[in-house]
């Protein structure tokens, strides 16, 4: 095997690879390391997505919301927008350019894109979804996302963005229902129903989610622990499918909590040290743990 690069590791891995048997370095509210306000709350993130895809980063949660049909959806983390470097709105259009522009670079990667719908107000979540449906259908017409709903071998979408769907799909632009994006469009729901669930939720029949994060950073930790220990259980469901594990949570804050967390993965001496992560997504990613996390893809 050749020297593993951040910016191609994904070279490495034989194209008959599925994604869920490749262990992914992800972000969690990927767009945010510029907000418009409060940034100790809403701030998830001191890169960019550009310089998250450099460093390693192959999962990106991207949270819109879209106010029309004529203007790319903005990037926002709740009801707080999103900013790019100059100070301007982030919006949908500019991670989609940051991500063409980064595969072009390095054609063996892939970069996934789950997609959110992240509106604030008290219109019928359908409105929402239909206004963003529009953009996203726009894109997959154009032939922007890989967009098919299931889990492709890594072959299949090398150089290609792979759009996940967290919102509810409406037609336009004559897009079908299995072409609009592996969908996961339950997550929130299934999850909040199940709040206090130990583990992992099962969602869409499509992937394992671990999204615990109403929880302060020691017990994050802990179920962290277990979640790792399952995956690497031969015969338990999130051993064999697409697992998602995220290591963010809100107390005391999403900065104050992932500094230890973090700090905690990198360190431990045996928790990363496993078969397999799956997709796992942290707050404040930094190049050393990006590593770290993509780097099993090789050792064990």
């Amino acid at each position: 095997m050749s020297i593993v690069s951040s910016t191609n590791w994904m070279k490495e891995i034989p194209d008959h690879t599925l994604i869920k048997d490749i262990n992914i370095p992800g972000t969690h509210d990927s767009g945010t390391k510029y907000v418009k306000k409060d940034p100790k709350q809403y701030q998830c993130q001191r890169l960019s997505i550009a310089e998250q895809m450099q460093i390693g980063v192959r999962y990106f949660d991207v949270r819109c919301i879209a106010k029309d049909l004529d203007h790319s959806p903005e990037i926002v983390h709740g009801s707080i927008r999103c900013l790019d470097e100059y100070g301007n709105d982030l919006n949908l259009s500019r991670l989609v350019a940051d991500a063409q522009t980064f595969l072009k670079n390095n054609p063996s990667e892939t970069l996934i894109y789950q997609i959110k719908n992240e509106h604030f107000d008290l219109r019928p979540t359908e409105e929402w979804d239909k206004r963003l449906s529009y953009h996203i259908n726009r894109y997959i017409s154009q032939g922007v996302f890989w967009s098919q709903n299931r889990i492709p071998a890594l072959g299949e979408v090398r150089g290609k963005i792979v759009l996940v769907r967290r919102f509810s799909h409406y037609k336009s632009h004559n897009i079908e229902e299995g072409q609009c994006g592996i969908d996961l469009s339950s997550w929130d729901s299934e999850c909040n129903l199940k709040r206090n669930y130990n583990t992992f939720v099962h969602i869409k029949n499509t992937a394992y989610v671990q999204d615990r994060y109403f929880i302060n950073y020691n017990e994050k930790y802990h179920l962290l622990e277990k979640a790792i220990a399952e995956m690497n259980t031969p015969g338990s469901p999130p051993n064999a499918q697409w697992a998602i594990c995220l290591s963010s949570c809100t107390k005391p804050t999403p900065s104050d909590a992932a500094s230890i967390i973090n700090d905690k993965l990198f360190y431990d001496p045996s928790l990363l040290n496993v078969r397999k992560l799956g997709t796992f997504i942290v707050d404040f990613a930094a190049e050393a743990l990006i590593k770290k996390i993509y780097m099993t893809n090789f050792t064990y």
